[in-house]
């Protein structure tokens, strides 16, 4: 579900979790509302702001919509892979010394926290994945971000939709030239 983080009496921010209970401070968005609104006794209440301030406030809640798409891990060929920033890491370190060692078999603890051996074709698959999927989520922030700049007025930048566009991506396979199934 969408909610609200509210500081102050104002909306600083919208996430997605699973209860609003996750966070103090929580509100639901199904009622509405955006960021800069002011909040009050369970009400929300729309804020006159310029449209410099709606192009800023809503390209805010879609860089956050995006690092929420960004690190919620993705699957390859089945299996769970985390992509938050760490995971980002450790998977490029890993891909890294495979370049340097091909022959190299990496102990890498799954999401589930099983044990395997991977090797430099497989570490390849999933860094190209996750590259994929990472860009992905960015161009697709890009896009909506540029057509936010090129509304006119605080209500189109309102009623925006921020949620299309974030699909799955198929990503190449580096070592196979085949596509892996890659789904957010």
């Amino acid at each position: 579900m969408r909610a609200h983080i509210i500081k102050n009496g104002k909306v600083v921010n919208t996430i997605e979790v699973q209860s609003l209970d996750f966070l103090p401070n929580l509100v639901s968005a199904e009622q509405g509302g955006a960021i800069g609104d002011h909040y009050e006794n369970g009400v929300l209440t729309k804020t006159k702001i310029s449209l410099s301030e709606a192009k800023a406030s809503r390209i805010a809640e879609l860089a956050g919509l995006r690092y929420e798409k960004e690190i919620a891990g993705i699957k390859v060929n089945g299996a769970s892979i985390e992509t938050d920033r760490a995971s980002q890491a450790m998977i490029n370190g890993a891909w890294s010394i495979s370049q340097i060692n091909p022959a190299i078999l990496i102990d890498w603890k799954t999401a589930t926290g099983a044990w395997v051996q991977i090797d430099a074709a497989t570490i390849a698959g999933i860094a190209v994945a996750v590259a994929g999927h990472v860009q992905a989520c960015f161009s697709n922030e890009r896009v909506h971000a540029e057509a936010i700049e090129a509304l006119e007025t605080a209500e189109a930048i309102a009623a925006y939709d921020l949620t299309t566009g974030w699909h799955k991506k198929p990503a190449r396979n580096a070592d196979r030239g085949n596509a892996a199934e890659v789904t957010p």
